[in-house]
């Protein structure tokens, strides 16, 4: 793009008109102009800058818009680079540079840029600089070709070390590869791994640990002058952030332990006693199992890099893949060996027949076998457990004689009576860790024996050590217990049977007796069945859980029996013990005589003709009512958490609203007072009051929702009440719905705010009304109750006045009777309703001490239930008319105390147009000053919840110097704690006639003109 000096209009610019134009300009203009060399002119004070066309490709993007403009403006982006040079040059000083750095953004992106040029200071005739004059080249390419020249020569031989360093890493790995696949042990290739890596990289400590829950366990290391850490470690030692950061499935590489911000304290201490400086770890996976660790560390601060970082992780792979290689070959030759071992037992245990003998086989042949420390066989005699055989590893104490068996927690023996495996990994974590320790046991797996129903022996295994004992492990123990007490047994009776042949039909009677009795007293069901799905023995509990006689057990399939969705699942199951040869346990469906179901839990076991197998079923009935009913207090608990919160916040916000609608209100009512100038603004004045009359009702609602409306429980009449608003009812329900009275005679005064009551009770009738749109019947009846105490509803035990308001009318569904209680839930429509009447009278129920219940049904009509706490007081009677109050000119000094300012202030104009002399304080404590600074007040009112001192601990501290003082409470709250009953209290919000009216009752010679007013 060619430039466009002639042809821009020059007149608008600082140079103004090119006609005007000094001849030095001019003259510099035609030279730029006529050269092929990047050239430019700023000019003026303003630095006006004017360039030829070669001067325009290096300003890219800034072409043509940079016409005109100032210099430093169109290169504001090295303004800091560029101004000093500009500065020197108008200061009258050449400067010239062969090669000056700037970074542009002239093409919208930032780039490295490199110029040569000369700049010139252009001066009048008396030597004052008008301008600068510079000639520039770009040397960009050429500067940033050198360089990459040189970078790519540094890069040749960088890769080239990278090449040789790769082929050596290369080589490494090759080589530890073929050794680790010829290492005979998992502990082998452990160290062989640790080793060479722990020599290629000159580290300190190198292992590999395996993982298993929160504890690390080191069974080799490679360690060049640091302490070993072969053994266990708990993981959580190290604290919660690097255990999060091995789950992260990413390695974890520390140059220095001390200084790094990643590393808690606790992480830091736990290195650094283990000599740790800096480490690499990377963290092994099995699906999203963590299963391992390999860790290469130095005992001080090391710069890891890339390259070791991605050799650690190569070894940490193929480690990973031989361990589990010889893990599988160990797990086999470890199956194989128990085999082994099963058959050898069974063999030496045949051939045995003193007890002594097959005790002290089973021990020495099964200890050195699990590799653990003590295998002993014991028997339980008057609460203490007898240690008679045993093996032990060489160097350990043995367990050898009586010990008691209350040195061990009663949870701990309670689990052994009840016939469950003892299986503990880590001692310390159990609350007889103290015990424990004593017998020098770490990890514990103890299998009980019992006979008759009671624990009489066992076979035990401990470690000194933690250990995680795994499923295998305790099947292998259980079965070899089962092996010993058959060995046991079978020893016992031919004792037995050898003391006692002469009485052996006597010996066998009472053996049959025993079985017989177990057989039919155990409330669990046995039998004996074959594969091909009958039945060839049952106990009688059959009949006790699912009322099937033993002939109908018995000519029928026990699949027959199952629930269809349950018989293929339980035959498989069946099926698999078959060919495993091993016991099993499912859970399914069996059908009862009278036509139901019932959960059963089995236990299954082949026998060794390969035909039959024995089965025990337990009725899970009742476990599964326990958890139903679980289910259901949970969710009641979460309906009523539900409940409170709303009622905490529903609260919250009617106390304020109290707080904006006491001077509204009071506002309002005195403007009634005043000689208005009109009818209309009377009416406006009186539309309005009502509006705020209806707000109050709301926020008394949300307040009785909520438990916190200022009640006045009286001992209430609740005939009365009835009979009294029957008229009322009527007249509002209309004539197309029956009303029919229920009340029980001779009722007690039940515990309540009779205002409150009614206007629950109306509140009850309009809903009634609203659910019989084409009429009904209306049942109100009040009876005497006696409770026991109901969870479901919250009630206490005690006597209650049961109020029901019952009608014909649409019902309601159960999720509707469940949200029912919520403030501002309505099923009638948008504008027909507040959805604050049932909640309102539930939170005036709660808040007496009894209860709300909703009992309905789709096209049943609704009963709704007040349960009301009976009152130990009696029914006081209404007086037949107002009291009046005599006036007197009688005026005194009133203490105003409110946090609030417009409620102090409206309160403050009630109390001035009653006569007052009104002191105000915005707080407890600005009232007790001005007290002490000789204020003598004849009278004081004061809000109840404020910041700091609340009104009731204000009243008691003012009448401690001016015990007489009449005092009055203003509260919006029934949450008034602290509060005397002498003290009168005046309920937010309210109007000037209620507060005179109270004044009257505290100070009968004051004037109260205007009591009883609208």
């Amino acid at each position: 793009m060619k430039t466009t000096i002639f042809g821009r209009d020059w007149s608008l610019s600082p140079l103004g008109d090119r006609a005007t134009w000094p001849s030095q300009l001019k003259t510099l203009v035609g030279i730029i102009l006529a050269s092929n060399q990047p050239m430019f002119v700023a000019w003026g004070p303003k630095r006006t800058l004017i360039y030829n066309n070669a001067y325009s490709d290096i300003l890219a993007s800034k072409h043509p818009a940079a016409l005109g403009e100032d210099l430093m403006d169109v290169w504001s982006d090295i303004g800091a680079d560029l101004l000093p040079i500009v500065e020197r040059t108008y200061s009258g000083q050449p400067v010239e540079m062969d090669d000056i750095k700037f970074i542009m953004n002239r093409r919208g992106y930032p780039e490295e840029t490199h110029f040569s040029f000369f700049y010139a200071p252009i001066a009048d005739d008396d030597g004052t600089v008008m301008g600068i004059y510079c000639a520039c080249n770009e040397i960009t390419a050429q500067v940033l070709g050198a360089r990459r020249g040189e970078e790519t020569e540094k890069a040749l031989l960088a890769e080239r070390d990278r090449t040789r360093a790769s082929q050596a890493q290369q080589a490494f790995l090759l080589d530890l590869t073929d050794n680790l696949r010829a290492q005979p042990t998992t502990s082998a290739i452990m160290q062989l791994a640790s080793d060479s890596l722990g020599t290629w990289l000159d580290a300190d400590r190198v292992f590999y640990a395996e993982i298993a829950g929160s504890l690390m366990t080191v069974e080799c290391e490679y360690a060049d002058g640091v302490i070993s850490l072969i053994g266990q470690h708990s993981l959580e030692a190290f604290g919660p952030d690097l255990l999060s950061a091995y789950r992260s499935q990413t390695a974890i590489r520390v140059d220095d332990v001390v200084n790094d911000e990643r590393l808690n304290d606790a992480a830091r201490e736990g290195l650094g006693s283990r000599q740790v400086g800096s480490f690499v770890d990377v963290v092994l996976f099995k699906e999203t199992t963590f299963v391992g660790l390999l860790a290469v560390q130095a005992k001080s601060a090391r710069v890891w890099t890339s390259e070791e970082e991605a050799l650690i992780r190569e070894v940490a792979d193929r480690m990973k893949f031989a361990v589990e290689r010889s893990r599988a070959d160990e797990d086999a030759f470890r199956a194989a060996t128990r085999h082994r071992l099963r058959a050898e037992l069974g063999q030496v245990l045949q051939s045995l027949s003193d007890p002594m003998e097959i005790k002290s086989a089973v021990a020495r042949r099964l200890g050195p076998h699990l590799g653990v420390d003590q295998a002993n066989y014991y028997r339980i005699e008057d609460g203490k457990f007898v240690v008679t055989n045993e093996w032990h590893a060489d160097g350990l104490a043995g367990m050898l004689g009586v010990h008691q068996l209350g040195s061990f927690a009663k949870s701990t023996v309670r689990l052994l009576e009840a016939g469950s495996v003892l299986r503990v990994d880590d001692t310390r974590t159990q609350p007889d860790a103290e015990a424990y320790s004593t017998f020098g046991m770490g990890a514990a797996l103890s299998v009980p024996l019992h006979r008759n129903g009671a624990w009489v022996a066992g076979l035990h295994l401990h470690q000194s050590t933690p250990r995680s004992w795994t499923d295998d492990e305790e099947d292998l123990v259980r079965e070899v217990a089962a092996y010993i007490w058959a060995a046991l047994e079978r020893a016992r009776a031919q004792q037995e049977l050898r003391a006692l042949n002469e009485t052996l039909e006597q010996q066998v009677a009472e053996r049959s007796a025993e079985r017989d009795r177990l057989w039919s007293l155990s409330q669990d069901m046995f039998a004996r069945a074959d594969y091909s799905g009958m039945m060839s023995a049952v106990s009688p509990a059959w009949e006790r859980v699912l009322g099937w006689s033993e002939a109908e057990l018995l000519s029928r399939g026990y699949a027959s029996f199952m629930h269809p969705d349950d018989t293929a699942p339980t035959l498989a199951a069946i099926s698999r013990m078959a060919e495993t040869r091993r016991p099993t346990r499912f859970e399914n469906r069996i059908a009862t005589s009278d036509g139901g179901w019932k959960s059963i839990e089995w236990t299954v076991a082949p026998e060794a003709d390969g035909q039959n197998f024995v089965a025990v079923g337990r009725d899970m009935s009742l476990v599964k009512a326990k958890e139903h009913a679980l289910v259901e207090a949970q969710e009641q608990l979460r309906q009523s958490q539900k409940l409170e919160a709303m009622g905490q916040l529903t609260g919250g916000v009617a106390h304020d609203f109290n707080n904006l609608l006491t001077p509204i209100i009071g506002s309002l009512d005195m403007l009634t007072r005043t000689e208005l100038t009109s009818d209309r603004q009377r009416r406006l004045i009186d539309r309005a009051l009502q509006s705020a009359e209806r707000a109050k009702l709301l926020v008394q609602r949300l307040l009785a929702f909520a438990r916190r409306q200022p009640l006045q429980a009286t001992a209430v009449d609740v005939a009365a009440l009835i009979d009294s608003m029957k008229g009322l009812i009527g007249s509002t329900l209309g004539p197309s719905i029956n009303i029919t009275l229920n009340v029980e005679p001779d009722l007690p005064p039940a515990k309540a705010d009779e205002n409150q009551l009614e206007m629950a009770l109306l509140n009850l009738a309009v809903n009634a009304r609203d659910a019989m749109a084409d009429g009904g019947n209306l049942t109100i009846a009040a009876t005497l109750e006696q409770s026991s105490g109901d969870t479901k509803l919250g009630l206490s035990a005690g006597c209650y006045v049961r109020l029901r308001v019952v009608d014909t009318g649409t019902g309601m569904d159960e999720a509707t009777i469940a949200r029912a209680i919520e403030p501002f839930f309505s099923t009638k429509g948008i504008g027909k309703g507040t959805g604050l009447g049932l909640s309102m009278v539930h939170g005036l129920t709660a808040q007496l001490g009894g209860a709300l219940d909703i009992v309905s049904a789709p096209g049943q009509g609704t009963s709704v239930e007040l349960w009301l706490p009976i009152s130990e007081g009696y029914v006081d009677m209404k007086p037949d008319a107002e009291p009046s109050f005599a006036p007197s000119a009688k005026r005194g000094t009133a203490l105003l105390v409110d946090d609030e300012p417009l409620v102090r202030m409206n309160t403050s104009d009630m109390l001035v147009d009653l006569g007052y002399i009104v002191i105000e304080a915005a707080s407890a404590e600005e009232a007790l000053l001005l007290v002490r600074n000789g204020a003598i007040p004849d009278l004081l009112i004061t809000d109840h919840l404020m910041p700091g001192m609340t009104g009731a601990e204000l009243a008691r501290d003012i009448r401690r110097t001016m015990p007489d003082l009449p005092v009055v409470i203003v509260s919006g709250y029934s949450e008034v704690e602290g509060l005397a009953p002498d003290l009168p209290r005046l309920t937010k919000p309210f109007r000037h006639a209620e507060l005179a009216e109270i004044l009257a009752g505290l100070m009968p010679t004051v004037e109260v003109e205007g009591v009883g007013s609208p």
